[in-house]
């Protein structure tokens, strides 16, 4: 599944900003300018990571119209905190400084200690890499099909379907 595809899926919930809000009150849509390409590429080169393109134009392109988790890591710099976001350069000083995790998984969710990660590792021919969950307590990946998504978007349609069970 790609980000488009993801759109498709749940236009309701994938509106452009300036329309109406879903009927499903999900997370967090950013309130403040979405980063650059040129903000993405300096966390790369500070973090000695390479983000894969679909993660990129989430950040970039679809980022007003795709909601995501409040644990969502936001590359913008000098976010106000009282936005109530995350931040992507918090996230990665936390995963690479403090939990020693390695730069070949990109943690972009922060949960409770857990970090959602990209893994860079597996990487398929169109450039999308699975999501993996890194648990604390494990100090590793947790290698269990739940907690394993073959694309971004393959985890975000999973969100989204599990806020709109439960709505």
């Amino acid at each position: 599944m790609t980000l488009k595809e993801l759109i498709e899926s749940f236009p309701q919930q994938c509106a452009k900003v300036t329309q109406k809000p879903p009927a499903v009150e999900f997370e967090k849509l950013p309130p403040f300018k979405l980063p650059t390409i040129e903000e993405l590429n300096h966390l790369e080169k500070e973090f000695n990571c390479s983000f894969p393109k679909s993660f990129t134009d989430l950040q970039t392109i679809y980022g007003d119209r795709i909601m995501v988790p409040d644990c969502f890591g936001w590359a913008t710099p000098n976010i106000p905190p009282f936005f109530g976001v995350a931040s992507l350069e918090d996230i990665l000083k936390t995963a690479y400084f403090d939990k020693d995790i390695n730069t070949k998984l990109i943690p972009f969710c922060y949960d409770e200690g857990n970090f959602y990660c990209l893994d860079t590792t597996k990487e398929d021919q169109r450039g999308e890499c699975p999501v993996v969950f890194w648990d604390h307590d494990e100090g590793n990946i947790i290698e269990v099909a739940h907690y394993y998504w073959p694309s971004l978007a393959s985890w975000l349609r999973e969100y989204y379907e599990d806020k709109l069970k439960f709505a």
